[in-house]
């Protein structure tokens, strides 16, 4: 069973009694653990396209809290500075251009980074409204290698990270 603190200090386990060293251990222990099951984020480089403040806003801070640096460019046509980056987000949304012309520019503007280190894999991702079918395909079909909706991304961008970590 699972520690639990008593007043005088010591901790039991239903009716055995640990004293505060064997707590520690056990503190230790769980924290061993859980750094190896928690995954690093903090290599990971996202390039974000969106002109949307509030999307940006709210991706930061995710990437904050994940560890993943993060940089932001208003529209394609802006030069990121902080590259080579594993994943490009496209916030389909705010980008007015067709999907796929979005998709074709990122990649470009992407690959020119990439080529100063040729072992790193770029991970076109573009998300959306989840009313936005359309445009999320088209995105699919001109070569986005993810593609998810704006609650998917906001709502699970742990496990989205892990899975373009892994897919890199």
């Amino acid at each position: 069973g699972l520690p639990i603190a008593t007043a005088s200090g010591r901790s039991r386990t239903g009716s055995q009694t640990q004293s505060p060293e064997e707590s520690v251990i056990f503190v230790q222990t769980c924290e061993e653990l859980l750094a190896a099951v928690t995954p690093d984020f903090t290599a990971l480089k996202i390039l974000l396209v969106s002109p949307d403040l509030m999307a940006t806003s709210r991706i930061a801070g995710l990437c904050r809290e994940a560890g993943a640096s993060l940089e932001t460019l208003r529209s394609l046509a802006d030069v990121p500075h902080g590259g080579p980056h594993d994943v490009v987000l496209l916030d389909l949304q705010a980008l007015a251009e067709d999907p796929a012309v979005v998709v074709t520019r990122a990649r470009v503007l992407a690959s020119r980074q990439t080529e100063v280190d040729g072992e790193r894999r770029l991970t076109i991702v573009a998300f959306g409204p989840h009313v936005a079918r359309e445009r999320l395909a088209l995105a699919r079909d001109a070569g986005a290698d993810d593609v998810v909706s704006r609650g998917e991304l906001l709502g699970g961008f742990a496990g989205l990270l892990r899975r373009w970590q892994d897919a890199g």
